[in-house]
């Protein structure tokens, strides 16, 4: 079994890559942003490793969503660290394409508690069906939040350039 470790980031152009979509995310002009507000964590996965002029390839998104007590690894990061006091969960995508790694459930509880703390409280919903007759009672509820123009890619060149695409909608 592995454990989700911290770790501090030193690639400069990554730390100061997330700093800027921490900073577009809490500054946007949405309102009711729940990034703005405190909420939300950034995820980083190392996309590609050495390929023609590029050295590496990241990933860097906002996200508002937890991770379910029965996922699979996969959908847990490799490690997490912490920039401009927000939760970052790292990824090395590269990991997966070679191995079947297996995370220790206390990892993964801390994982889960981190997210947690980065997210909206929880409340008490009711559903109903169509007849209106009560079906379920989620004592834990939060819902998850997706946006489709989120996060950058973010390209370092052997010659030490960055390139920083945002995300388009397609």
């Amino acid at each position: 079994m592995t454990n989700i470790s911290q770790i501090s980031i030193i690639d400069t152009a990554l730390a100061n890559n997330i700093h800027y979509v921490i900073k577009k995310e809490t500054d946007t002009n949405v309102s009711g942003s729940l990034f703005k507000e405190g909420y939300g964590y950034i995820c980083v996965y190392l996309q590609k490793f050495s390929y023609g002029d590029t050295i590496r390839e990241y990933r860097i998104t906002p996200r508002l969503s937890d991770i379910k007590e029965r996922a699979p690894d996969k959908f847990y990061p490799d490690y997490y660290t912490y920039l401009d006091k927000r939760l970052v969960l790292i990824f090395v995508n590269a990991i997966n394409e070679f191995a079947d790694r297996k995370f220790s459930k206390k990892s993964k509880n801390n994982v889960r508690k981190l997210i947690d703390n980065t997210l909206e409280p929880t409340k008490t919903v009711v559903f109903h069906n169509v007849n209106g007759k009560k079906r379920v009672k989620d004592k834990h509820f939060r819902p998850d939040y997706f946006k489709s123009d989120q996060g950058i890619t973010l390209i370092i060149l052997k010659n030490h350039r960055t390139v920083r695409i945002p995300d388009m909608i397609f």
